[in-house]
């Protein structure tokens, strides 16, 4: 996703990466206090495991520096949401695709094929919605049908901050008018 010249996800990963990590020790440390990323990574899935350990835990891991990850959050989070806010104007919600194919096949953790190319999983699955993480503002993904193989596709609803009650209403609206949702087979 870009807007202008700028590539929303790159940056946005800058701040999300550190938050990550961060964030899932913490979380980790309920259970375990003795928990890190190092500890955990090859309990991962493999896209997972690429993502965060790119950051830690790996000797080839390279973290976000502490001035980029400053930076994205005074200078460039700011331009961003000015953009999004820029992109709503005029608009209730922001409608994207919720991940920009069906869901990868089982094996296809790490690379995936789009298009004819191999890509990353991870980053190719939250090109999406890692942006509007940075952004602040609600979003919800809501069932938008199926891919030809029967794989569900999600619609992502986002809003401008503190339009939950907007967001929510326009989800449930979309829901009860298109009856997509549907019981897995288990």
């Amino acid at each position: 996703m870009k807007v202008g010249s700028t590539d929303l996800y790159a940056t946005a990963i800058n701040m999300v990466l550190p938050e990550c990590i961060y964030l899932i020790e913490e979380y980790l440390q309920a259970f375990d206090p003795e928990a890190t990323i190092d500890k955990y990574l090859d309990q991962l899935g493999p896209d997972v495991q690429g993502f965060l350990g790119t950051q830690k835990g790996r000797a080839d891991s390279r973290p976000v520096p502490g001035y980029v990850y400053v930076k994205t959050v005074r200078e460039a989070r700011r331009r961003m949401i000015a953009g999004f806010e820029a992109a709503l104007a005029g608009l209730d919600v922001l409608l994207t695709p919720a991940t920009i194919m069906p869901a990868a096949p089982i094996g296809e953790d790490v690379k995936t094929t789009l298009e004819g190319r191999e890509v990353p999983t991870f980053s190719t699955f939250t090109r999406t919605v890692n942006p509007l993480n940075v952004f602040g503002c609600p979003a919800i993904t809501v069932p938008a049908g199926y891919s030809r193989t029967g794989l569900p596709i999600g619609l992502q609803i986002a809003a401008r901050s503190w339009e939950e009650r907007k967001l929510l209403a326009i989800a449930h609206a979309f829901e009860q008018a298109t009856q997509v949702r549907k019981a897995p087979t288990l």
